[in-house]
């Protein structure tokens, strides 16, 4: 992991043909420990793993595949200021629903987002993959996530044409790159990040004064999801809002009943992982929610979430933490320097 000119990159592997697959979920523990801690929502025999990191002039860039897990960034890492970074993320397959602060946050293919790691965050995600990219805040303009944790533009938008065309491109160099160019290459991300949070200061207000009337939006319909009347209508009589802004502002979701039913969604997977998702189960759970037509709910519960009901795996014990884990994998400093990465001690 030599940082010389002239040098490559440097880079750390996780081989999982070299991990027994009983310790996969712990290698993965251990590697996003500085950042998040994670649950396994199956049996960690069963769990998937690949990864790969660069660092770049201080930035990190990976790519991970791992299997369903919760995951939750609270008071330890917020309290010791661990990894006080914006974290750059674009997923290949695969889904996470987490939710930020008091923002609900949906990432799959077709959506990238930039995520401000000073919030607590909860979540889970499927068996999926995502190349992240994570950047000290003193790189980032980050004004803008005072009024929003996080920051998502589909692929298809020009913003997230330009952001997910930059991190793919890079991606794809690194491999071949050399230390001399680390700076150039950084800049040129964090450049293009920084272009396109700012804008011109008529265009920022009424994008704070949208943002914050979005996010006590969200925080109102998390509070009275349960009530199955809550509908555009409650909210526009809530928040004295046209219908014409409140479809603006949740057009980026796919509409305001759209948001309404994924959320719900959500809350159905949740309670799916509770316990085993017999034919019966998931129909209660379903029409708790609001979803009385089996075969429908099937549909779009695995539109949103990637899975079929029957498949949502059960959250899974609380493995034993085994301190002697990077001896096992025989990359104790590897893995240490990773998280020095992580917390830009370089």
């Amino acid at each position: 992991m030599s940082d010389r000119n002239g040098e490559p990159i440097p880079v750390f592997r996780l081989d999982p043909e070299e991990i027994p697959r009983r310790l996969r979920f712990e290698a993965w523990r251990e590697i996003v420990h500085p950042i998040v801690d994670v649950t396994p929502l199956a049996h960690e025999r069963r769990f998937e793993l690949r990864y790969e990191a660069y660092t770049l002039d201080g930035l990190v860039l990976s790519e991970s595949t791992a299997g369903a897990h919760r995951l939750e960034r609270g008071p330890r890492h917020l309290r010791q200021g661990d990894t006080d970074h914006i974290t750059l993320r674009a997923y290949t397959r695969g889904r996470a629903i987490m939710g930020i602060g008091d923002q609900s946050l949906a990432l799959a293919p077709g959506t990238i987002a930039l995520l401000d790691r000073r919030y607590p965050t909860r979540g889970h995600a499927v068996e999926s993959t995502h190349i992240s990219c994570v950047i000290p805040r003193e790189r980032i303009d980050t004004g803008p996530f005072d009024r929003a944790p996080a920051l998502a533009r589909p692929l298809d938008s020009p913003e997230g044409r330009l952001l997910g065309s930059a991190l793919l491109a890079l991606w794809a160099s690194l491999p071949r790159a050399r230390t001399e160019e680390a700076k150039g290459l950084a800049a040129g991300l964090t450049g293009l990040i920084n272009g396109l949070l700012s804008a011109r200061p008529d265009e920022i207000e009424r994008r704070a004064f949208d943002e914050t009337t979005l996010a006590a939006m969200q925080a109102f319909i998390k509070r009275h999801l349960h009530d199955l009347d809550l509908d555009a209508t409650t909210l526009c009589r809530s928040f004295a809002c046209s219908r014409a802004r409140l479809y603006r502002l949740f057009r980026p979701y796919g509409g305001v009943e759209r948001y309404l039913r994924d959320q719900r969604l959500e809350r159905c997977f949740l309670e799916l992982t509770r316990g085993d998702p017999t034919r019966r189960r998931i129909g209660s759970v379903a029409a708790r929610w609001g979803f009385e037509v089996p075969s429908h709910f099937h549909r779009l519960f695995k539109t949103r979430l990637g899975i079929a009901p029957s498949e949502v795996p059960p959250l899974a014990p609380d493995p034993v933490v085994r301190s002697d884990l990077p001896a096992l994998l025989g990359q104790q400093a590897e893995i240490a320097q990773l998280h020095r990465w992580f917390r830009q001690q370089l």
